[in-house]
Formats: C-alpha cells, structure tokens, sequence
C-alpha cells in the first residue's frame, strides 16, 4: 500500500470511468453481509474500471427513509428507481426471460448502465479476484484484496450525524475500563449455516494471547453472558445484549417496525466500535461481522474457525 485512500481522490476517479455498475445494498441479507459485499463490489470495480454507483430499494432491510445516507455520510453517486427494484438483484434465482432481457437492455441503455449486480456478482466473489494482488494505479494504491478491504472501510465508514449521535447514546449504558479484549460470539440463526462455537472455545483463546481479565461480548443471546459469567468469576464481562435476547433471527428482525431495526443497528454498531477498539478481538471469520472485523482490523482479529479470513455471503 502506498496512501490512504480519501474521498476526494476515490471520487476523481470512480467518475472518470465511462462503464457503470449500479450496486444494490440493503434488502436480501443481515448488516454486514450486505458492508462486506459492497466493499469487495468497490475494489472490483476500481480494478476493473467501472464507475461504482449504489442503489438502495425503499423499504429493504436496512432502509428507514433514504438506505445509505441513514448511516453514513455518502461516498459515491446513488440512484434511486422503481425499475431496479425489480429488475437489479442481487444475484439471479431463476433465468431471465426474452422480455426481461429486452426490457433490462433497454433500460441500461437509456440510462447509461453498463452492468446490474447481478451480472458481475459471482466475479466479484470468485476466489481469483478475492486471492488477486491489486494494482490500482489510478488511486496509486497496492495490495492484496484483503488488505484493500481496509481501505476500503477505512474510507467509506463514516456515520452521519444522527446515526453517530443514536450511538453515542447507547454506549452510555456502559463504562468500559481502557484495556479491554473484545469477543464476537455469534448464536441464533447462524447455526443453519455454519458451526457454532461454545463460549469456552473463545475464553481458550483469551487465555492463550492475553492476561486481561476485562471482556467485551457482542452477542444476539443473553443466555451466553450467564454462562460466561458463571464460569468463569475471575474475569469482568461487559455486553449491550439485553436479558430478554434470545438469539438473532433475520426472518424475524425484518418483521420489526424500521424504527425498532435502527435502534437494534445502533446497538450492534456500538458494539462493533467497542471491538474495534479493543486489544484483541476473537471471534469466528465464518460470521459477517467476524468477516468484516478481520477486514478492518486485521492484526487484532483472531478466529477461532480459520487462521485467516472466509468468504461469506
């Protein structure tokens, strides 16, 4: 790496780019499976020369009034379009018919797009982009995909005024002490699509790389905070889960009200900042979270799955 990527330089470029790719984020997937795409979707395209432009669709789910703009501080031209609601997914689910590609070819070219999400998704996921060393002269930047990937959030995580004062908010329920180790441990629905670890896997690892006796724990289960508790006294747990949580499910989550979904946001973005801002981090890279923990603090985060960073959805 070279320099640090700023939004001025990031934006020179990305405009100067004649192909477009309309990115759409917010509505298929939880929090960090749609950051972590979007963060590998804006490395492809800088590689492969693409003007990114993000779509957000109303009432996804992470939209409450304008999708990117209720959190962060915009990076990059977005559109809005009741055609792409419909017709720019994330990936395809079944083929498309001689009308929708009529229609959709149209559509690009009125409009100027050159590609849909779904047309470059599997590239910008394949394993040869993910393991590639990048060169992206324009930015006068270097690396491999994944120390990018720290750029990349480095430059684009930004929170907009509301959204950082909800956080702040929340993080007044508790006084952390200055050294801290901060553990990710995933439960609710998670278990459908990888392994779930018990909480003395992680506490393993704390013992092993610190003498730290303070824990931070980021977890949609209260039950695991007990647990944690009761087994190990010599050690001071802090945690924004409530007692009443019993474990995350999306299905259900979607069907909240939006404001109650930004406040749970709130939540679990203080919680990120809280590891991120730890000692050490451990965790699992098979979680988006832990994928996006590993993406942006790389030395701190240890996974107790991998000894280095997994692809998720």
């Amino acid at each position: 790496m070279v320099k640090m990527i700023n939004i001025k330089d990031y934006n020179r470029v990305n405009s100067s780019y004649k192909k477009k790719f309309v990115f759409r984020f917010g509505d298929n997937a939880g929090f960090f499976s749609e950051f972590n795409n979007l963060v590998l979707a804006i490395l492809y395209c800088l590689d492969n020369k693409y003007q990114f432009v993000l779509y957000t669709p109303p009432n996804g789910s992470l939209v409450v009034d304008t999708g990117w703009d209720d959190y962060f501080l915009p990076f990059c031209r977005q559109m809005s379009s009741s055609f792409q609601l419909k017709h720019n997914e994330r990936f395809l689910t079944n083929k498309l018919s001689i009308y929708n590609k009529m229609i959709r070819g149209i559509y690009k070219k009125v409009k100027g797009i050159s590609k849909f999400t779904y047309e470059l998704w599997e590239n910008i996921r394949s394993e040869d982009f993910i393991n590639k060393n990048l060169l992206l002269y324009d930015l006068g930047i270097k690396g491999n995909c994944f120390s990018l990937t720290k750029d990349i959030i480095d430059m684009i995580w930004k929170y907009n005024s509301l959204f950082n004062e909800n956080i702040l908010m929340v993080k007044k329920k508790i006084n952390l002490p200055s050294q801290y180790v901060g553990l990710h441990i995933r439960a609710g629905d998670k278990a459908i699509e990888a392994h779930v670890f018990q909480p003395d896997k992680y506490m393993e690892r704390v013992k092993y790389n610190t003498e730290i006796k303070n824990i931070f724990v980021l977890t949609d289960d209260y039950r695991i905070i007990k647990d944690l508790q009761s087994s190990y006294p010599n050690y001071s747990f802090f945690t924004l889960c409530a007692p009443y949580e019993k474990g995350y499910k999306f299905d259900e989550f979607n069907k909240l009200e939006k404001n109650i979904q930004y406040r749970e946001y709130a939540k679990l973005i203080a919680s990120i900042d809280y590891l991120k801002n730890a000692d050490i981090i451990i965790g699992t890279y098979s979680s988006n979270p832990g994928m996006f923990l590993g993406m942006c603090e790389p030395k701190k985060f240890k996974g107790i799955d991998s000894d280095k960073w997994l692809l998720k959805w």
